[in-house]
């Protein structure tokens, strides 16, 4: 018989270990840990997720769905074509999209005619000279 350490058992001893269970008992306890309350011995109603670990479980979601933008939309990965650029030039052109004014709302609101002198309230009117040096 050869000596083998690593196989050695320091546990306690085989003949102090409980029984093992019975398949009724194995059933009753999983019964009761996944909520079943017609399960015998079920008294509490089982084991439910407290506030706490819910607020984490969602936390830890929502940190992962910032997460995975940021690494999509803001990481650098260098000056090359990678495999999010297509995603960025596609939220680029539609915040651009968003945030400027069309064609026609830049026509409707005047902003491509120039400027009219000489017309209004405040035809005459000068503006104050600037401080500092003037340009020539």
């Amino acid at each position: 018989m050869s000596r083998q350490p690593h196989r050695t058992y320091t546990g306690r001893e085989p003949s102090s270990l409980p029984a093992p269970r019975t398949p009724g008992q194995a059933e009753a306890y999983f019964a009761r840990v996944a909520g079943d309350a017609s399960a015998a011995g079920a008294g509490a109603g089982g084991v439910r997720p407290g506030r706490v670990s819910k607020l984490l479980g969602v936390g830890g979601w929502v940190l992962g769905g910032v997460a995975v933008v940021y690494m999509s939309l803001y990481a650098n990965f260098g000056k090359g074509e990678h495999v999010f650029s297509p995603l960025r030039r596609a939220v680029a052109r539609y915040t651009n999209d968003m945030l400027t004014l069309s064609s026609s709302e830049r026509s409707l609101l005047g902003l491509d005619e120039p400027p009219r002198v000489g017309t209004g309230a405040g035809a005459g009117a000068r503006l104050p000279p600037r401080d500092g040096p003037q340009p020539s």
